[in-house]
């Protein structure tokens, strides 16, 4: 996935700082609301693998 963060007008945000120790998250939930999953930037020393089902 790739992500580009905006303001209103449409104008990239590109100083965006590390948050609680990430550089980035993500949070996934199924449609039922079922299952969910938080994941951080590939490069992120916190990264999680997903694992194939």
């Amino acid at each position: 996935m790739t992500f580009t963060v905006a303001d209103n007008k449409g104008s990239k945000i590109t100083d965006l700082e590390p948050n609680l120790g990430s550089a980035g998250h993500v949070v996934i939930v199924s449609g039922k609301m079922e299952e969910f999953l938080h994941a951080h930037h590939k490069d992120d020393p916190f990264n999680i693998n997903i694992p194939d089902k």
